[in-house]
């Protein structure tokens, strides 16, 4: 013990307790989110907008995070960088915000990327002197209430605080919008397709009908069941003022007599007097005429519904 005491005190302890009292503070701060941001530009620092919505989070918000390990640089930096931000974002938070870092070397959430809808990116390597590229993923989802939000592609810094507190404010303001209906208040969505329509071959005309419905169906699970569907074949004198009140898209043709007739083609939300033209519509293909914007249509549907009802908050941020 003496001998031990001796050596505490003389020079030749010093780097070793040095080390000691580094890994002590190392382990403190972990365990309390904080961080001293030593950064010349403040990158790490969130802003106090930042801080105060996640402060005050009224229901619980989950973000989990799927990046690949070992990426090639630069894009180790933005993965490092974004890590880092939301343990910022968890040490500001109150408790109803949870981190998830999600182990992409495990099967199963790789499913549960594909699952989410996240895309693997594929970006550039050089390994042995020679430049290879690799699938990756580097993506966040939030959930919110019965709300689900992807961040894809984040393959840089730039902006990133801003695009996740805006989408944080985006669930907030829409899950306050839709808790605040009536029971028998619902956001109507309508499909307006002419009859007529089938007797031109058009692609993806036949199965519309079925396709809209099941988007509303997947859309409505992530929004608390608020969407009411329902399908219009207007008649040729009634499309012009569809086409007037809410823009949708207007189709001429002659019948077998000579006549001019109209058709119409749009997907609309609608609350009271307010609207969204969801983007589905006819357009020329290589070979023929088809109907386009069916892909991802439920995510559509959802950014629009958000769109509607969410009222617009200004947001202060400091770019990474």
């Amino acid at each position: 013990m003496k001998k031990f005491l001796n050596w505490i005190k003389s020079p030749s302890s010093d780097f070793i307790l040095f080390i000691l009292l580094l890994v002590l503070i190392n382990i403190a701060g972990y365990n309390s989110f904080a961080r001293i941001d030593l950064t010349k530009t403040k990158s790490y620092s969130l802003s106090k907008g930042s801080k105060v919505l996640v402060k005050n989070l009224e229901s619980p918000l989950s973000v989990r995070v799927f990046f690949d390990e070992n990426l090639p640089s630069p894009y180790s930096s933005t993965a490092l960088y974004v890590k880092d931000l939301l343990s910022e974002y968890k040490g500001a938070a109150n408790k109803n915000f949870s981190l998830i870092n999600v182990d992409l070397s495990k099967k199963d959430n790789v499913q549960l990327a594909m699952d989410y809808g996240l895309n693997k990116i594929q970006i550039q390597e050089i390994k042995n002197n020679e430049v290879g590229f690799k699938q990756v993923y580097m993506g966040l989802v939030l959930t919110y209430g019965d709300s689900v939000e992807v961040i894809d592609g984040i393959t840089n810094s730039d902006g990133f605080e801003y695009k996740f507190t805006s989408t944080i404010t985006k669930m907030i303001g829409t899950l306050d919008a839709l808790s605040s209906l009536k029971a028998e208040e619902k956001i109507d969505v309508t499909l307006y397709v002419s009859e007529s329509l089938k007797l031109f071959g058009i692609q993806g005309t036949d199965d519309l009908e079925s396709i809209v419905e099941k988007s509303i169906e997947d859309a409505n699970k992530m929004n608390m069941n608020c969407l009411n569907y329902k399908v219009v074949h207007p008649l040729s004198d009634e499309v012009p003022a569809l086409i007037e009140k809410y823009g949708i898209q207007g189709i001429q043709f002659k019948d077998s007599n000579g006549t001019i007739q109209n058709a119409a083609l749009g997907l609309i939300i609608e609350q009271n007097d307010k609207f969204r033209i969801l983007p589905v519509n006819v357009q020329k293909s290589i070979f023929n005429y088809e109907i386009s914007g069916l892909d991802y249509l439920s995510e559509s549907i959802t950014q629009n519904l958000q769109s509607l009802v969410s009222k617009v908050t200004n947001i202060g941020y400091v770019t990474g």
